[in-house]
Formats: structure tokens, C-alpha cells, sequence
């Protein structure tokens, strides 16, 4: 036994706040796909212009997006169009499906980015399509490389950075861009209390920032009231130090992938534990170099073991 209390833990593992802030994290995107905040882009679609994908280097080629939906088996609301999670690409017409090929068009997709990275330099000749649904908001945490552009770059690049489509940014690969809109999310001011005497159950109660940053009021609005209405709701959290990660290092899909929905199961082999959000206060709402952004703060207490994480 250590000399530090729960030292029965592994340092690099996620503790409670950061097991707090990537379930909230993963929740928001996979609600936000089932109400349909995301775009599919097909060749039988008006998106079909979309599917060509910009070059951004002899191997990197970008879509559309701040990242592609991966997530397969969600329902979605009545009005949104059929999610496409993409198996390959076409080369100068030609399909190559991303499993099997090797060679030349070797390739993997990343959908954290929402691009392909190929294994080999292409020809300057070829072109590149792909069939895929991109989420309409960008939803990372507080310690992003996201969060620092907006941080440093963003207000005062904006109105210099064009339109929002990759032939407007081609310029800038996209980690370092920021997708409008976006939510971020950061954890602060955990304060703990036993739950009962003599137990090591402890009562934790976390406050918890959102962050929204929008180009359009609408978004930054909407958003705002989606995030605002979780107030009084239990949240399941699921155990990343456990769970399988979806994507790989380079973005890719793992074969084990499983959605925050099912890790987050309470029958499910990864549940860790219900929160509950006791409170939500929205702090801010401005407009700064026509960003529209808002703050909001919540409660979530949840009760844990300081052994089990």
C-alpha cells in the first residue's frame, strides 16, 4: 500500500476529473448526432460537390467538417438525412476500399479530423472523392489544441480566414483551425464530502464550463439551450481507464468501437458511475469580432469509491 491515499491507482490513468470531462465530452456529440447535427455528403445528395476532397498535402486530403461521424446504430431524429461512415474512396473514379488496399493508394481515414492520409505521395492528377457524414459542431475539451488557437489566434485571424469550407481554409491543415460552432468543455472546483460516516463513498461535486463559439447567433442560441436544458438530469458515466478506445492514435476506426451510449450502460461492462446535474447558470452571452459565444457553468455530484477508479 502507497503512502498517498487511492496511490493503488496508475498515474496516466484518467481520475475523476478527467473521466468527468471526456463522458460529457463523447455524451454531448453522440446527443447532438441524434438530434441530427450533422451533414451527410453523398454523390445522390445537393452535397455531391463536397465528396471531392481538397489537398492539403501529396498525402492529406480533407473533407468537410471538424471531424466525420463514426458512430453506427444511433437514432436519429425523423428529419435528418441517413448517416454514411465511409469504407474507402474513389481515385480517378476507381473505388478503393480502405480494409484491403495496399500499394499505391494505401490509406487510412481519419475521422477525428474528418480527412484520408495516405501511405504514398498521389500525383498531383489525381483527384479524391469520398462519401461521408461530418458532425456540424465541434465538441473537444478545455485543454484542446482547439481551445489554444481560440486562445491566441482565432479573434484575431477571423475575419482574415474566409469562408468555412475546405477551399476557404486549404491553407491552414486542420488542427490548427477552430469549426463553427463549437463547444468546450472544462472541469474546475471539485469539492468533496463523505457520503456517509465511516465510509470511503465520497460525494463529489464538480463545477463544469461550456464554452460555446459560434459564427452565427442561431448556433451560439441553440447550443447554449440544449446544453442549459441537461439541468436536473442523471448523466451515466462509463470508465476510460477500461473501455476500449473508438479511434486510433492517426483517427482511424478501431475494430472494437463501441459509442458512448453503450459504454455508458448501466448493464454494459464499462459503466462507472450516475451524475447528476443539480444546477445550470449561464454566466455569459457576447459578441466580439462577430463570434458569438456564451458560458455556461454546472453541478454535477457524483458519489465514488476512491479505490475503484
Amino acid at each position: 500500500m502507497g503512502i498517498l491515499k487511492g496511490s493503488n491507482k496508475y498515474y496516466y490513468d484518467y481520475h475523476v476529473s478527467d473521466i468527468v470531462a471526456s463522458n460529457l465530452r463523447d455524451r454531448i456529440e453522440y446527443g447532438l448526432i441524434e438530434m441530427g447535427a450533422y451533414t451527410t455528403v453523398a454523390f445522390s445528395h445537393n452535397t455531391s460537390g463536397y465528396t471531392n476532397l481538397q489537398k492539403y498535402s501529396d498525402t492529406v486530403y480533407e473533407g468537410l467538417g471538424p471531424s466525420w461521424v463514426w458512430q453506427s446504430g444511433v437514432t436519429t431524429h425523423a428529419s435528418a438525412d441517413a448517416i454514411v461512415i465511409p469504407s474507402g474512396v474513389w481515385i480517378n473514379d476507381t473505388f478503393y476500399d480502405t480494409a484491403t488496399t495496399s500499394g499505391v493508394y494505401e490509406h487510412h481515414i481519419d475521422y477525428r479530423n474528418g480527412r484520408v492520409v495516405f501511405a504514398n505521395s498521389l500525383s498531383s492528377a489525381d483527384t479524391v472523392a469520398c462519401e461521408y457524414t461530418f458532425n456540424d459542431v465541434g465538441v473537444y475539451l478545455g485543454d484542446s489544441e482547439q481551445w489554444k488557437i481560440v486562445i491566441n489566434d482565432l479573434i484575431p485571424m477571423f475575419n482574415q480566414m474566409g469562408d468555412n469550407t475546405p477551399s476557404g481554409l486549404a491553407s491552414y491543415l486542420k488542427e490548427r483551425r477552430v469549426w463553427m460552432p463549437s463547444i468546450f468543455i472544462d472541469v474546475y472546483n471539485r469539492t468533496d464530502n463523505p457520503a456517509e460516516l465511516g465510509s470511503s463513498a465520497q460525494l463529489a461535486e464538480i463545477q463544469v464550463f461550456y464554452n460555446v463559439i459560434a459564427n452565427r447567433p442561431f448556433d451560439c442560441n441553440t447550443l447554449t439551450d440544449i446544453i442549459h436544458n441537461q439541468k436536473e438530469d442523471a448523466v451515466d458515466l462509463f470508465n476510460p481507464n477500461l473501455a476500449p478506445t473508438p479511434l486510433g492514435f492517426d483517427g482511424s476506426l478501431q475494430s472494437n468501437a463501441i459509442t458512448y451510449k453503450d459504454l455508458a450502460s448501466r448493464q454494459g461492462a464499462y459503466y462507472w458511475r450516475t451524475g447528476f446535474i443539480g444546477q445550470s447558470r449561464l454566466r455569459n452571452v457576447y459578441n466580439i469580432e462577430n463570434l458569438f459565444t456564451s458560458e455556461l457553468v454546472q453541478l454535477l455530484t457524483i458519489e465514488y469509491y476512491t479505490p475503484q477508479i
